[in-house]
């Protein structure tokens, strides 16, 4: 065991920009990860939200770029980048009391957009988990084009 320590003391001492940037990507990622667990707006991983989606009246928000949302999103969502969602947004405003789930690429800029929104008073928020990422991973149906309403 003795060896081990000195073996990493080693390692370490010679690749110290390599464990340094390993220090500080873990210390981002824990800090991201408590940032969005103690942040209030509930995460629901791909399959918790198929079962939010049909059990309620949820109006689903990709806020995703353009290019994106394009290239393939949840069946009925909308598209409105996390950018525009400070200038308020008509399509958003009309719909401040039913359930809001917020799409992303990784789940990253959804907290971002919940917390615009909740400043914005809309209530009912969740944050899809692993965001469009996570959907894919588990196979689930997505359209691709735009959302002719």
């Amino acid at each position: 065991m003795n060896n081990f320590f000195s073996e990493l003391s080693l390692f370490l001492i010679q690749h110290w920009p390599l464990a340094a940037a390993f220090i500080i990507a873990l210390f981002i990622w824990i800090g991201f990860e408590f940032r969005l667990s103690f942040s209030g707006i509930p995460q629901l991983n791909p399959s918790d939200a198929t079962l939010f989606m049909n059990r309620r009246d949820v109006f689903i928000v990709d806020v995703r770029d353009f290019t994106s949302y394009e290239k393939g999103h949840i069946t009925q969502a909308i598209n409105i980048p996390i950018v525009d969602l400070n200038k308020g947004n008509g399509k958003l405003d009309a719909h401040k009391e039913r359930p809001i789930l917020l799409v992303c690429a990784q789940g990253n800029q959804a907290l971002a957009a919940a917390n615009t929104l909740k400043k914005q008073g809309f209530g009912e928020l969740s944050i899809l988990k692993g965001g469009m990422s996570a959907w894919l991973q588990e196979s689930l149906p997505i359209v691709k084009g735009l959302k002719v309403k």
